[in-house]
């Protein structure tokens, strides 16, 4: 009976390091890539730049609007034909 015992153990602790090699290879994977930005932003700054961006393109294509539809449809609606 115990050699039945030992017999069914031995298959699940060869493969007992699968778990650590899966960690080294997405350590590896993860060097490359870097989850955090490079340019020296806070998270505060961030927003705050993300912000203005925003505020720029929202004014920028409301100027695009207010062009095209002073200007009977050219603007946006070129870029179709």
């Amino acid at each position: 009976m115990s050699l039945t015992l030992c017999y069914r153990l031995v298959p699940y602790e060869t493969g007992g390091n699968q778990r650590e090699i899966a960690r080294a290879k997405a350590a590896k994977k993860a060097d490359g890539k870097g989850g955090q930005r490079k340019d020296d932003m806070t998270h505060a700054q961030r927003m705050e730049y993300d912000k203005k961006m925003i505020q720029e393109k929202q004014a920028a294509k409301a100027a695009a609007a207010a062009a095209a539809a002073a200007g009977g449809g050219a603007g946006t609606d070129a870029k179709k034909k």
